[in-house]
């Protein structure tokens, strides 16, 4: 907050008497130029460490008017509005979701910040910004969430190992399947058979076998450690149930492999999708 108070004197003393070139101006002109090389830090600061969400977009709208591109600021605001979405405060969404799609193109082109702080390297870096973007487009765009979800938990990063990002991945399969399902039931409920409702009912019903994927992904990272078995024991009961009941009703009411399932599922990769190759720090 003193930083803060004497840069806006530093700059205030500038604007009133920008031809000043004696020691003091200098030295002012030096600490306010010192003072906005770090100010990324600072919205990051305010999104990491205080969870100052208006202030650091506030600050970080500023700094993007001059620097468009700059990483560190892209990054902080495109993950910020999950945490802030998460609060009740969707002011914010729209902004961070342009930011944090920005992010992800330039560092997918090859550009990369001066570090990686707070994240540990590129690939984390991404996994979060497409768990922000899932997690920010779930209600209102949930084809595109399903994108950014599935996307995040490619990279060998935390999110990779959150079994909520699962269960929200299990969540909207189940209810793409729900809205195709009533529609089957509009068109040939109660009407005799054809090859034409026989082939829509499979495809149907096979819209459930993502969602049996990702619940059950839920459940296996549930119980990875001590750790995750203490913080999802509530959810992973209620995660179990909803895997059962879709995997027997895609296996003739039946839940045999169902166990071989869940242990060997963290190291497959997901339905239709290939591990990424790790890429370059």
């Amino acid at each position: 907050n003193a930083q803060r108070i004497a840069y806006e004197a530093g700059k205030e003393y500038l604007q009133k008497y920008p031809n000043d070139t004696d020691a003091k101006a200098k030295e002012v002109k030096d600490w306010v130029a010192r003072f906005e090389a770090n100010l990324p830090v600072e919205v990051q600061v305010k999104v990491f460490r205080e969870r100052n969400y208006p202030a650091a977009f506030e600050l970080g709208k500023q700094l993007l008017a001059k620097d468009p591109d700059n990483l560190k600021i892209l990054t902080a605001l495109g993950y910020a509005g999950m945490p802030a979405s998460a609060s009740g405060n969707s002011d914010f969404t729209t902004d961070s979701m342009n930011y944090a799609k920005r992010a992800i193109q330039l560092l997918e082109a090859g550009k990369a910040p001066v570090d990686w702080k707070p994240f540990s390297g590129k690939d984390e870096t991404l996994s979060w910004l497409n768990y922000a973007l899932g997690l920010m487009a779930y209600r209102t765009m949930p084809a595109d969430a399903i994108g950014y979800l599935s996307k995040a938990a490619q990279y060998e990063a935390p999110p990779k190992k959150d079994p909520l990002l699962y269960f929200y991945l299990g969540t909207l399969y189940g209810q793409e399947y729900q809205k195709q399902s009533d529609a089957f039931t509009a068109k040939f409920g109660g009407k005799q058979e054809t090859p034409e409702s026989k082939a829509e009912f499979e495809r149907v019903n096979a819209l459930l076998d993502p969602a049996i994927d990702a619940f059950a992904r839920a459940v296996a990272w549930s119980d990875a450690d001590a750790a995750s078995q203490q913080k999802f024991q509530q959810q992973k009961a209620d995660w179990m149930v909803k895997l059962t009941d879709r995997y027997k009703f895609r296996h003739n009411n039946s839940d045999a492999g169902l166990k071989e399932m869940i242990d060997t599922i963290r190291t497959k990769p997901m339905p239709g999708q290939q591990s990424l190759t790790p890429m370059s720090m």
